[in-house]
């Protein structure tokens, strides 16, 4: 039986590819060559949700399992990894994107009983990456969760 792992953090990611041309399909691919490491779900991507440049929200995870997001002090067990496609470096969230992310995130922190401060970037644990991107600021979550 697989383990089940408390989760702590939730980490937001970006795909560091072009928003509207990057596709679960694809990532759920790259992660399978590059790790193989099959969820419950079926799929190969590290993330537990991805969301699309339309704003689609996919499971590639369950909640509880081990993620293949952030490796960095152990976050990979206790934290869910949400990445939208996108370089976030070079362009922003779309609109649908936005709304998507509010609604995942709002339902998480209910689930999971996290409050908004375990809500991370991963640059916060690797400090070498933009993850989810420079045109994500500090205060990007709260302005959203506000709206």
């Amino acid at each position: 039986m697989p383990t089940h792992y408390e989760k702590k953090f939730i980490v937001l990611h970006h795909t560091l590819t072009p928003r509207d041309f990057t596709s679960f399909e694809a990532v759920n691919n790259y992660h399978k060559n590059k790790w193989d490491l099959k969820s419950s779900l079926g799929f190969y991507i590290g993330y537990h949700y991805f969301i699309d440049g339309q704003g689609k929200i996919w499971q590639g995870r369950a909640d509880w399992e081990e993620g293949a997001h952030c490796k960095e002090r152990g976050r990979n067990r206790d934290s869910i990894g949400v990445c939208l496609a996108g370089n976030f470096d070079q362009e922003m969230p779309s609109a649908q994107q936005l709304t998507a992310l509010k609604k995942i995130l709002k339902q998480l922190m209910v689930r999971h009983g996290l409050p908004e401060a375990r809500l991370k970037f991963h640059r916060d644990y690797a400090p070498h990456k933009s993850c989810p991107g420079k045109s994500i600021k500090k205060g990007f979550v709260s302005g959203l969760l506000a709206g």
